[in-house]
């Protein structure tokens, strides 16, 4: 209420008093003032004794602090004052009738700046009050303005005062499902911040390895994404991790009722809840009966006022189980690998190392098969090579032919080494040095065929690939070649 307003009801109330004494015929005509500035300062506005008439009734006696509380608030709705903020004070579950009328003068002046845009530090309590009043409605036209009040609240007093976040926290998502709002306005609380990582799980099928990897490591106690064999080969430990946990979602699915989920994370849960709990909270009428979806994992359910909740809790101790299948699929990497910092190793159970083992061999196999390279023939070309090839045999002029070497017979593997005499023969050229496409062709094979070949007949001894491809050239791993030699005999 502005200056001038109030010294206009001022003057008014002089003008009543001055009538009363004088006798309502009396004409009125210019008296002294009998009010004194202090009696100026001090006037307070009619509107605060009338709100607290609204308790002399009896059926007072009967209503809850909470509806008393909404009752005073629409009927001081619009209320503004202009008063100095009082000293600061505490309330626990603050409401209009626990303030003094200092108390209550600067709190109405307080909210009028607030509503404004202009925050004043001010006692808590206050920020509590006007918290309630935009959980009850109070001051807005509708809720996604009360939201959006609320939010900004919060989003202040994170600065000024977070012990007021501790609630409003809760109370927005709280607001959000209550008034039935778009779930996109929910915030990133605690209680929903796995949802989209169990959604990813369940629906592991859908998304790529690294996402399913993502997904496991807040439930789990070992992380598997920080660790070194991680950060060299990241694509290769999500698409092992990825089959793992498809293996074990097949086998538990048939081996136990909770499924993968019950053994490895938690449990689906119904229980009853109260929105907007540790706040003062008047409902004018029962809430409808409603569904509030969520996630694909979370719910709240209303019926006859009544609040459920169904999510899946997840439950610490089970974060252990699943640190341990990760951090054996680190080991187990690390070692087949020869990566050169090893990991000591811990107890897992035979269904979690079976299905690590099988999903590595598989991912290698997988992998080595792609890795191979590919040869197109173009068939509509073979004619014209053909004719190409006979036309320069005719033009060629040798003095004396070269025998051409004999068919290649097939060659049976020498029963030392499991290698058969070409693969030996490639095998020693990369060794020595020499030409290994010569020993290749001496055999009547293919170097690339011969290598692929023997990178296959030693991958179960190794459990890598012994000759790599840089460019055209074939090069035998360097970790690996004193154990080769001893193979061939040099």
């Amino acid at each position: 209420m502005a200056d001038s307003d109030k010294l206009h009801q001022l003057v008014d109330q002089i003008i009543r008093t001055v009538s009363q004494k004088s006798g309502s015929k009396v004409p009125y005509r210019d008296e002294p003032i009998l009010f004194t500035a202090s009696h100026m300062k001090n006037f307070t506005p009619p509107k605060y004794k009338e709100m607290r008439g609204l308790l002399s009734g009896r059926d007072m006696l009967y209503k809850s602090s909470a509806e008393i509380f909404y009752l005073q608030g629409k009927y001081m709705e619009d209320f503004e004052d202009d008063y100095p903020l009082p000293p600061d004070f505490i309330r626990y579950f603050p409401t209009y009738r626990e303030f003094s009328l200092p108390q209550l003068r600067g709190y109405f002046s307080w909210r009028a700046k607030l509503r404004r845009g202009e925050l004043v530090k001010a006692p808590l309590a206050y920020a509590f009050l006007y918290t309630y009043e935009l959980l009850c409605g109070i001051g807005v036209a509708s809720p996604e303005e009360g939201l959006r009040k609320l939010r900004w609240l919060h989003e202040q007093y994170e600065r000024i005062d977070p012990r007021l976040c501790r609630y409003t926290k809760s109370w927005l998502n709280d607001y959000v499902i209550y008034y039935g709002l778009d779930r996109s306005l929910l915030t990133g609380s605690a209680d929903f911040k796995y949802d989209g990582a169990l959604i990813t799980l369940l629906e592991y099928r859908d998304h790529t390895p690294e996402e399913v990897l993502h997904a496991l490591e807040p439930f789990s106690s070992y992380k598997l994404t920080g660790s070194a064999f991680y950060k060299k080969y990241p694509e290769d430990v999500a698409a092992v991790t990825a089959r793992v946990f498809s293996a074990l979602a097949e086998y538990y699915r048939k081996k136990s009722p909770q499924g993968i989920f019950g053994q490895l994370f938690g449990s689906y849960e119904r229980y009853d809840t109260f929105l907007f709990s540790s706040a003062v909270f008047y409902e004018k009428a029962p809430h409808p009966d409603t569904v509030y979806e969520v996630s694909g994992v979370t719910r709240y359910l209303c019926h006859n006022g009544n609040w459920v909740c169904e999510r899946f809790l997840c439950r610490k101790d089970k974060a252990g189980k699943l640190g341990i299948l990760l951090k054996n699929i680190d080991i187990t990497m690390r070692r087949v690998y020869r990566f050169p910092h090893q990991l000591k190793p811990i107890d897992c159970t035979k269904i979690f190392s079976d299905a690590i083992e099988k999903a590595l061999r598989e991912f290698l196999e997988e992998k080595k098969r792609k890795e191979r390279p590919e040869i197109l023939i173009d068939r509509s070309k073979l004619q014209s090579i053909r004719d190409t090839s006979e036309l320069t045999r005719k033009k060629l002029i040798v003095e004396e032919e070269e025998e051409a070497p004999p068919p290649a017979e097939p060659v049976a593997p020498l029963p030392e080494t499991g290698l058969t005499s070409v693969q030996i023969a490639v095998l020693t050229a990369l060794l020595t040095g020499r030409n290994a496409d010569d020993a290749a062709r001496a055999g009547g094979q293919m170097l690339s065929v011969v290598t692929d070949s023997i990178n296959e007949a030693l991958f179960d001894q190794f459990g890598d690939t012994v000759i790599v491809f840089e460019g055209d050239a074939p090069e035998l791993v360097e970790d690996y070649a004193e154990e080769l030699k001893g193979m061939v005999g040099l």
